[in-house]
């Protein structure tokens, strides 16, 4: 399994309760990092296969067809900035 080192900001107040949490359970602070974004994740809904077409775009937000209501996640949104470059 590769691993990829990452640096993430945490404001102080919630890496407290983390690490609280973490000696809590008796977890180090990766483990209970890792396991809430496994957790995470699994509850993402999955991106549709087809790719847009070219989409327009407005302050950096791709924008949806005229009259197409649906909630969109912010995983779908950035998967669209992924691929438009932005």
């Amino acid at each position: 399994m590769d691993i990829v080192k990452t640096t993430i900001d945490i404001p102080d107040g919630l890496y407290r309760q983390a690490k609280i949490r973490a000696i809590q359970t008796g977890l180090t602070l990766r483990e209970l990092v890792l396991d809430g974004l496994k957790s995470s994740l699994k509850q993402s809904i999955p991106l549709p296969d087809a790719k847009p077409t070219r989409r327009k775009v407005r302050n950096g937000v791709p924008l949806l067809a005229p009259g197409n209501r649906r909630i969109v996640t912010n995983a779908e949104i950035n998967h669209l900035r992924d691929e438009l470059g932005i």
